[in-house]
């Protein structure tokens, strides 16, 4: 029996020349056998998916006939980033997938001619959704869906006025360089397949919304959770709703510590779970960068950060900062 997991190898390439490297949005098939020998071949690579410069990669995997079928986005010819501080510029928003020939196809119409931080994900209907930073609209955050009937891409409720999902600008939180690469929205959908979102407004205020079918709009979903961040988190363990982002003591600083919160539901509120200075047996909580939150089963939540402040000793024996961390929290076992 093989499992087969698709995984993205990166997001971006900052170290890009920009007269001579094309689109490099590599995909892997790791196969695992009985034997748990591993191999990893390629789904697609370079020109398989553009002749260009891209940047921002992103991947989920839909079931289609019984065929796990990748969907890849991207920002095609994304400018260059004038050096190693910086990120590529906001570019051309295409996705593609992955036909049975081993070709690769445009979906839909092109997203965005000005987009960047795209991220796409799909619900238990098989269902595609896109995020995007849209600088053709102040840097907002806009949010599309992939309508297999018409090939197109559309803003929610098929209204146009819920594209933008944001107030204001869900980019400008990120000025200090070290958080260039922080994912700038996270999605997850709830049973019912509602589609919920995390981002961060002017001034690092965190906020989600959801998309309410009824109203056909979008909605905030809790209260202020009065700790500006950014880096959010979504996803649920059954019906519970949790969010984690990079709580920060100012606006403009340059890390933070993990911040956790679970929705009450009766009073719509967030409430906070304490975070732990360090994580069982490993790391700081506290001084952080990029973290990333998801639910890797019904009962636990699993965090990747990059340690700000760690003790552990880097390869040849000496302590080292900004290493790759993961931590996981069980609420069964919290309570």
């Amino acid at each position: 029996m093989k499992k087969q997991l698709l995984f993205n190898l990166t997001k971006f390439f900052p170290k890009r020349k920009a007269s001579g490297m094309a689109a490099f949005a590599v995909l892997f098939l790791l196969t695992v056998q009985s034997s748990f020998a591993q191999q990893w071949d390629y789904l697609g690579k370079e020109n398989d998916l553009s002749t260009l410069v891209s940047a921002y990669t992103t991947v989920a995997v839909i079931n289609e006939n019984g065929t796990e079928v990748p969907y890849v986005g991207f920002a095609e010819n994304s400018p260059a980033p004038p050096n190693n501080s910086t990120l590529p510029g906001p570019g051309l928003l295409v996705v593609k997938k992955r036909l049975a020939d081993g070709t690769w196809q445009q979906v839909g119409q092109n997203i965005s001619d000005r987009g960047s931080y795209m991220r796409i994900y799909a619900n238990n209907l098989n269902e595609l959704f896109v995020g995007y930073i849209d600088a053709n609209n102040s840097s907002k955050l806009a949010v599309r869906k992939y309508n297999a009937g018409t090939n197109s891409w559309d803003a929610l409720g098929g209204n146009s006025a819920n594209l933008l999902v944001s107030t204001g600008s869900a980019q400008s939180n990120y000025a200090p360089n070290q958080f260039n690469g922080l994912q700038r929205l996270s999605m997850s959908f709830d049973a019912n397949n509602v589609p919920y979102i995390i981002y961060s407004e002017p001034s690092n205020v965190v906020t989600v919304k959801r998309f309410n079918a009824t109203t056909s709009a979008w909605e905030v979903v809790g209260s202020d959770t009065a700790v500006i961040g950014v880096s959010g988190s979504i996803a649920f363990i059954g019906s519970d709703i949790y969010i984690s982002y990079l709580g920060l003591t100012a606006v403009g600083a340059t890390g933070g510590s993990l911040k956790l919160f679970k929705l009450n539901t009766s009073t719509n509120v967030w409430d906070s779970i304490a975070v732990p200075v360090a994580a069982t047996g490993a790391t700081s909580l506290t001084s952080m960068r990029h973290p990333v939150m998801i639910a890797n089963s019904s009962t636990t939540l699993c965090f990747a950060y990059m340690n700000t402040n760690s003790t552990f000793p880097a390869t040849g024996g000496s302590a080292g900062q900004n290493r790759a961390f993961v931590a996981y929290y069980d609420p069964t076992a919290a309570a």
